[in-house]
C-alpha cells in the first residue's frame, strides 16, 4: 500500500501499514506501564488529600473504617478496623491495617498492587495475646509476592522513592487498554511523520550528475 501514497503525509496517515500499528501498539503500552511505575513511585501526596471515614460517635457501630489519599495518577486505600460488638479490632505494623491497596496511572488508573493478610496482624484493644510475627518476602506465596509488588525498600537511595510504595504490577484491564490507545494516540502521528520524511530522502537523487565527454 505504501508504494502507492508515498509522495503525500496525509496518504501515510489514511492508511498506516500493520507494522507502524503494531509498533505504536507496543510503544503505548511500555508507555502506559512506565508512567504508572512513575506515579506509583514519585508522586507527591498533598496533605489536604488524606480523607478517613471513622464512626461519627462512639457508640455507633459500622462494618469497616476506612482510609484513603491520592496524589497525580495515584491512589492508596487501606483498611483502618473493624467495630464488631462495640469494640475496635487494631491492625499493628508492619502496614497497621489490612488490606491496603494501590493504584497508579495517569490519565487513569491502570495498575494495582495489593497487600493481603497472610498472618494474625490483629487484636482487640484489651487482649494481652500478641499477634504472629510477619512473615517476610520470600516467605509468602508467590501469588502473594507478585500481588504486592517490589517495595520501596529495594531502591537504592539516590533514586528518591516515597515511603512507602509499591511498584504496581498487576493491571487493570480497563485502564490499561484506554491509557495504551491514548500514548498510542500520540505516538502514531509522530512514526508517520519519521516515515513521512524516511521515504522522502530515499526518494531523492544520489550522487552528483557527470559532465558528458565532449
Amino acid at each position: 500500500m505504501e508504494a502507492f501514497v508515498r509522495p503525500t503525509l496525509f496518504a501515510l496517515l489514511r492508511y498506516p501499514s500493520w507494522r507502524r500499528v503494531v509498533v505504536v501498539l507496543l510503544a503505548g503500552l511500555v508507555c502506559a506501564v512506565g508512567v504508572g511505575w512513575g506515579c506509583a513511585l514519585w508522586s507527591r501526596i498533598p496533605t489536604s488529600s488524606i480523607e478517613a471515614d471513622y464512626p461519627p460517635s462512639p457508640g455507633e457501630r459500622w462494618p469497616e473504617v476506612h482510609a484513603s489519599y491520592s496524589g497525580k495518577g495515584f491512589l492508596y486505600t487501606y483498611k483502618i478496623g473493624d467495630r464488631l460488638s462495640g469494640k475496635e479490632i487494631m491492625y499493628l505494623p508492619p502496614y497497621n491495617s489490612l488490606p491496603h491497596v494501590r493504584r497508579a496511572g495517569w490519565p487513569f488508573l491502570c495498575l494495582r498492587s495489593e497487600v493481603t493478610p497472610h498472618d494474625n496482624y490483629r487484636h482487640y484493644e484489651d487482649d494481652p495475646t500478641p499477634p504472629t510475627p510477619p512473615r517476610r518476602r520470600w516467605h509468602l506465596p508467590w501469588s502473594e509476592i507478585v500481588s504486592r509488588g517490589p517495595s520501596d525498600r529495594e531502591f537504592p537511595a539516590f533514586m528518591r522513592v516515597q515511603s512507602d510504595r509499591r511498584v504496581p504490577l498487576i493491571p487493570m484491564p480497563a485502564g490499561l487498554l484506554i491509557n495504551t490507545l491514548f500514548y498510542a494516540a500520540i505516538f502514531y502521528p509522530v512514526l508517520t511523520l519519521l516515515r513521512f520524511v524516511q521515504l522522502r530522502l530515499r526518494r531523492q537523487p544520489r550522487g552528483f550528475e557527470v559532465a558528458p565527454v565532449a
